[in-house]
């Protein structure tokens, strides 16, 4: 579904500041319950001063149901008289708004300025949905730059410095070296940490230094020269959290191997990677009780999920020295190819070669995540969800490729049973041979376990076949039915 651009989003922690000399005239209007919530909401608030109401008018009128929580005010809100609602430099909360409308106030006034950021009915444009659902243009002075460079197809991936397919380390039918996997494993966490701090960071409103997110995208760079495989080995295996940092870890290390298998150079490869990291730090201002949602989201409320890039991109302000392309592919990570994504609903021409990368990435990686309304899908079932969507270009076919010969048809960390009966784990991908990884047998024909150093086989040069995908043992996971594609629960 098409959405519009969206507003400007501020993440700057700082509690209700409504002056106490409004809240005897708001009292009057209050049932004691919420006159209490309200005083207790207000109660470190300061006085802002006629001066600056009178020097700051408000001229735009805002109903209060779309002013967005979380945004902080440049401008002073007032009410309909006059009244002093809300100064400048707060942030506007969904409990601010709720005081509001249970004490009848239902618009407020606003200044231009701030009106253009944060309330959808002061745009000048708006657009409608093919469902008739009016779509706001949302957060102007934030997206305009990035649309402007969309529109005149300012859509590249510098290409600069070695290829990083050329410099992967190949390592045949081998398992993984035990202390290279103890490091690696090591350094994920580490990354995983260090990047949830950042998140938490950024949240507050702290700057954070771009060269430390960087650090994090050179090191795990390196990891997956030495042995991609088993990288995304020790990701598969850390899958089963629902961390945001481990998400987007997982999302930058995807995005790298895709990338060095497409023959993009270093320099594009670790601005992927950034975007990667950084892509959903947004969904940290999405109400919890949306993301937890055990039920098939309305529309209304996919739409607060909807603007979680433009979230992302307020917060992108609080890093340093990040590159300029990694902002536009964070931006552009969850349109599609068929105009149906958002924020904008741009089509392919649109779409930078990064964001349609990390589009599929993020989709295989969402497929295999257990959801509170759905299970996990097998990560073969996920594999050929996106090949059927590469048939029916929904989603780059040359990312879906690469992202095969990445992990293969039968992906990095799976069980599957063989011809034979035997059940094995998939240690590295088979390359242009989809449906032939190297295998690790991990139980016998006759279902007795093998020792953790089973037999490794290059299915390629075996006479065993794949004849069945299976879910990874102690997860929860489901194949894809016709009655149920995605693993609905009951």
């Amino acid at each position: 579904m098409k959405a519009g651009r969206f507003f400007r989003y501020r993440t700057i922690s700082s509690p209700l500041d409504l002056p106490r000399r409004c809240l005897t005239v708001l009292a009057v209007k209050m049932s004691n319950k919420t006159k209490s919530d309200f005083d207790a909401h207000s109660a470190s608030a300061k006085d802002a001063g006629s001066a600056e109401i009178s020097a700051l008018a408000c001229s735009v009128q805002v109903r209060v149901d779309q002013l967005v929580a979380g945004t902080r005010l440049h401008f002073p809100i007032h009410d309909r008289s006059g009244l002093l609602l809300l100064a400048h430099g707060a942030q506007i909360t969904t409990h601010f708004k709720e005081l509001l409308i249970a004490r009848g106030v239902l618009e407020v006034m606003l200044h231009e300025d701030d009106a253009a950021d944060i309330a959808s009915s002061a745009c000048s444009s708006q657009k409608r949905s093919k469902d008739g659902l009016q779509i706001p243009r949302y957060g102007a002075r934030l997206t305009n730059p990035l649309d402007d460079m969309v529109d005149a197809r300012g859509l590249s991936l510098e290409q600069s410095g070695p290829r990083i397919k050329d410099r992967l380390v190949r390592h045949g039918a081998t398992g993984y070296d035990r202390g290279l996997r103890e490091t690696i494993a090591r350094q994920y966490l580490e990354a995983c940490s260090k990047l949830g701090a950042m998140i938490t960071a950024v949240e507050a409103a702290r700057l954070v230094d771009g060269g430390n997110v960087c650090a994090i995208v050179i090191e795990q760079l390196a990891s997956l020269i030495q042995d991609i495989d088993c990288v995304l080995y020790v990701a598969h295996e850390a899958g089963r959290s629902s961390s945001l940092a481990v998400r987007c870890v997982n999302m930058s290390l995807f995005g790298m191997a895709i990338a060095a298998d497409m023959g993009i150079h270093e320099t594009a490869v670790r601005t992927i990677g950034l975007a990667g990291l950084m892509h959903d730090w947004g969904m940290v201002r999405v109400p919890k009780a949306l993301l937890d949602s055990s039920r098939i989201l309305t529309r209304a409320e996919f739409v607060e999920i909807e603007k979680h890039p433009l979230h992302t991109l307020e917060l992108l302000r609080y890093v340093s020295a990040i590159p300029d392309a990694v902002p536009v592919i964070c931006y552009q990570v969850h349109e599609k190819n068929d105009g149906r994504g958002y924020p904008r609903g741009r089509y392919k021409a649109e779409i930078h070669p990064g964001a349609r990368i990390l589009h599929v990435v993020d989709a295989y990686l969402g497929l295999i995540a257990s959801r509170p309304y759905r299970l996990a899908l097998t990560s073969y079932a996920a594999i050929s969800h996106l090949l059927e969507e590469a048939g029916q270009q929904l989603v780059d076919a040359d990312v879906v490729r690469s992202l095969l010969n990445v992990v293969s048809m039968f992906p990095i960390g799976s069980y599957v049973t063989l011809t034979d009966g035997s059940k094995a784990r998939v240690l590295r991908s088979g390359g242009d041979n989809f449906a032939a990884p190297v295998v690790q047998i991990v139980q016998t024909s006759k279902g007795e376990p093998v020792e953790s150093q089973g037999i490794i086989t290059d299915l390629s040069q075996a006479k065993q076949k794949i004849v069945k995908a299976l879910a990874t043992p102690g997860r929860q996971e489901v194949g894809r039915t016709a009655a149920d594609p995605y693993g609905y629960r009951e």
